[in-house]
């Protein structure tokens, strides 16, 4: 059962990553000025995941790679990690504009939907509600620079699709590797799902669908490792969150994105319009509605 405890840390570690993941999104967008899609996505998954398998080891020693379930961790491996991150970062690169982040505010909608029908999780009030404050937010938050935001296209698509295979890969994660600590979960996914990726590489190169561009200089490789970091601290912090509160409420949290991005962009000079604040709000009682009223007893943690 989860314990009071339990919850507050959960939402202290999606705090931590949401954090992590809207410091990551210019830190990445800077990336993709001198390199290629596919090879940004490599140097964070591969590399974030290297040093997640090092800890691993470290940690739990060799006994952790034995007996794993080969098909069902290289399927979320692919298809959650490998997939997922290079339309992710694919999309971005195509669309760029507000279209984008808006499709990326439906997550929680997204994830309430697959999480009915994938696993038999029940959309409760409470959870219907909160979920549709947290979307309402993210738009508001999201227009509330005044922009236009035009028709998607392709690279919204792949943004929807991608935050789809996440949805299914955090599901799966939970529910075909119990028992396992959020470290293993990660480190056998991202890591096997970035070298994927990096074998990938020459036949893109090849074929001309994405043609291998890589700076090497200082600045773009101290990117790069930048975005490793993150993914590795990120990681783990998602699954733990999914496991203790749900990939439903988990995702709302992604729409507070922008919103940490605004607080950073603060101590540059630029303030939060009336908007922003509205948005925050809404997607934080969205947040807060789902659990209290989701959860109406909690097993509080022995003293």
């Amino acid at each position: 059962m989860t314990t009071a405890r339990d919850l507050w840390l959960a939402n202290g570690a999606l705090v931590v990553m949401t954090t992590s993941w809207a410091a990551m999104y210019p830190v990445l967008d800077a990336l993709l000025g001198t390199w290629d899609p596919l090879s940004a996505t490599v140097a964070r998954m591969a590399l974030g995941g290297g040093v997640l398998f090092v800890a691993l080891l470290v940690r739990e020693g060799p006994a952790a790679l034995r007996g794993l379930p080969i098909i069902r961790v290289g399927t979320m491996a692919f298809l959650g990690v490998a997939v997922s991150s290079s339309f992710s970062s694919v999309g971005v690169q195509l669309s760029g504009g507000i279209a984008t982040a808006i499709t990326a505010t439906m997550s929680p909608i997204l994830a309430a939907v697959m999480a009915r029908y994938l696993s038999g999780v029940a959309m409760d009030r409470a959870v219907a509600v909160g979920a549709g404050l947290a979307v309402t937010g993210g738009f508001v938050v999201v227009l509330a620079g005044g922009a236009d935001v035009g028709i998607p296209g392709l690279g919204e698509l792949l943004v929807l699709i991608s935050n789809g295979l996440w949805v299914w890969y955090s599901i799966a994660a939970q529910r075909w590797c119990k028992g396992w600590s959020q470290l293993r979960i990660a480190a056998t996914t991202v890591f096997p799902g970035g070298l994927f990726l990096l074998l990938l590489m020459p036949l893109a190169d090849a074929t001309g669908i994405l043609p291998t561009a890589v700076d090497w200089s200082a600045g773009p490789l101290a990117l790069a490792l930048l975005t490793a970091v993150m993914v590795a601290v990120a990681n783990p912090l998602w699954h733990f969150g999914v496991k203790h509160i749900g990939v439903t409420v988990a995702s709302m949290y992604g729409n507070l994105v922008p919103i940490i991005a605004v607080l950073v962009a603060m101590a540059f000079g630029s303030y939060p319009n009336v908007m922003h604040l509205v948005g925050g709000v809404l997607v934080m009682a969205g947040v807060v509605y789902a659990q209290t009223r989701s959860r109406p007893r909690v097993r509080a943690t022995p003293p």
